[in-house]
């Protein structure tokens, strides 16, 4: 038996405030889903589309950085597992502050290199990702 539920704008922009961190506000045209399932998926299609806009965000600003200056001698998808780590942490990252760590910890882990990942080394980055993903 399916659960018939219905959802008004007020829920809506409840989910969009505490589930997509106040980044994603157009979510009026789901007023009513058939089920939870429906719901669920709606939510799934609309976190990957935001995913794939903040990979290509933080993409070209990590590559354009290239700290490690591989992308002279590598393909193109070198950072591309760094990159996909600080996108699923961009959630956590509530400030740029907490984006350059967000990306400090990400290189540390991946390369074991602390020294040209520094918090500080990171900030530029940091703030040119945040400022294009809060533009968008």
């Amino acid at each position: 038996m399916k659960r018939i539920v219905i959802v008004g704008i007020a829920v809506i922009d409840f989910i969009s405030y505490v589930v997509f961190n106040s980044r994603i506000t157009n979510l009026s045209y789901i007023v009513q889903v058939s089920s939870i399932r429906t719901l669920n998926k709606s939510i799934k299609i609309i976190l990957k589309r935001d995913n794939m806009e903040h990979f290509k965000i933080v993409k070209e600003v990590i590559d354009s950085w290239d700290p490690k200056q591989f992308l002279h001698h590598t393909p193109d998808d070198e950072y591309n597992p760094e990159i996909r780590l600080i996108v699923e942490l961009l959630p956590t990252a509530t400030s740029v502050e907490k984006l350059a760590v967000v990306i400090h910890e990400v290189f540390v882990k991946m390369f074991s290199v602390d020294e040209v990942y520094s918090v500080n080394n990171c900030y530029p980055s940091a703030v040119k990702i945040w400022n294009k993903i809060n533009k968008s």
